[in-house]
């Protein structure tokens, strides 16, 4: 009995001590989380509600020189991961970072995608309406694995006002049997994106 308690009171205090260091790693990655699974991205004023069936991944800078934050998100069994990504985007036109239309050139996120996956796989992309963000949206046929076992999803919005203005960059991958379930919760996490007044 005695041994018992002991560890109800060890484990209790691991599960505390885990979330203090998750919210010590999300103040240093420039987002704070909130007791809700509310992250906030400080610097764009962008907030992310995690719906409770998501892990989170400990946010992180990308580099110690750099205000770019990452979040990441897994679900497993079948494992899907979505990798969020805050990069500052100042006076560069946006229209230079995002795919204006099918018949545009392509923006360079797009052509990224087609080196890494060749053009074959990497789908035309389209808008999706997110609150006040349009949502760029580009379909995977591959994943990190190559093996055709998983597939992906590329989505690019921008928030943020005149010399403050920030790029977020969403990818996520996720099995390709039964893709469009897996698309869809995806994109009910994306949907969670609103700008903190």
């Amino acid at each position: 009995m005695f041994f018992s308690k002991w560890r109800i009171a060890l484990s209790a205090a691991a599960i505390l001590f885990s979330f203090t260091l998750l919210g010590r790693a999300a103040d240093d990655a420039g987002l704070e989380g909130l007791p809700n699974g509310t992250y906030i991205h400080k610097d764009s004023k962008t907030a992310l509600k995690v719906p409770v069936d998501w892990k989170i991944i400990a946010p992180y800078r990308l580099r110690r020189t750099t205000s770019s934050s990452i979040l990441g998100l897994e679900k497993a069994d079948p494992r899907v991961n979505i990798t969020i990504v805050w990069s500052r985007i100042s006076n560069w036109p946006f229209r230079e970072v995002t795919p204006t239309g099918e018949n545009a050139s392509l923006a360079d996120a797009q052509a990224t995608l087609v080196t890494v996956y060749s053009k074959e796989k990497v789908g035309q992309p389209s808008v999706m309406k997110v609150g006040t963000f349009n949502v760029f949206k580009i379909l995977i046929d591959d994943g990190p694995d190559r093996d055709g076992r998983y597939a992906g999803a590329f989505y690019l919005f921008e928030t943020g006002t005149g010399d403050d203005r920030w790029k977020v960059r969403i990818r996520a991958d996720f099995p390709a049997l039964n893709r469009e379930e897996y698309i869809k919760q995806v994109e009910d996490v994306i949907k969670q994106f609103v700008v903190e007044e």
